[in-house]
């Protein structure tokens, strides 16, 4: 695993992504879908994803934003994917093992320590780190644990985009 330091700037700049995403989901009235916040739940693979809020932002022509909490049971694994544009989760509880298969992703650390995680690689997540996606990235996260994964996340993705889009 290669973990190197982001310079002040960068953690400033990923920083201040990471509060605009989260405020304009949350302030985007005129914008909003008229769809209800649903759930989905693939069986199969344990995973609960919760759509909290979602938005066609103004200002970002082409794109979508959306608000979801992922819930992952234990010993659940998502498959390998990507995101048609740039996703930023908070784990808030439990333990996410996150696997890395190629591109490089920004890991904020509960402490603030901001590193930059370059696949392949797999680490883990535990509640208050956060991690930063772009389109490149080719993931998927595991819950080897006995308790669930919970995630809050904010994507910001290609207008008609999956929200998770399969990769092999």
């Amino acid at each position: 695993m290669r973990m190197k330091p982001l310079s002040p700037a960068r953690r400033a700049v990923g920083g201040m992504a990471l509060i605009a995403v989260l405020v304009a989901a949350g302030c985007s009235s005129t914008a909003a879908s008229d769809a209800p916040p649903a759930s989905s739940v693939a069986p199969s693979t344990g995973v609960v994803r919760t759509m909290l809020a979602h938005a066609v932002p103004a200002n970002a022509p082409g794109q979508e934003l959306y608000l979801q909490e992922v819930t992952i049971a234990a010993g659940a694994k998502l498959s390998r994917h990507l995101h048609e544009g740039t996703q930023v989760a908070s784990v808030r509880s439990g333990t996410l093992t996150y696997n890395i298969v190629s591109g490089t992703a920004v890991v904020t650390r509960a402490d603030g320590t901001v590193q930059s995680a370059e696949g392949p690689t797999v680490i883990e997540l535990g509640p208050g780190d956060a991690i930063t996606e772009t389109a490149t990235l080719v993931h998927f996260g595991a819950n080897n644990g006995k308790v669930p994964v919970v995630i809050l996340l904010a994507a910001l993705l290609t207008e008609g985009a999956p929200v998770a889009t399969p990769h092999s």
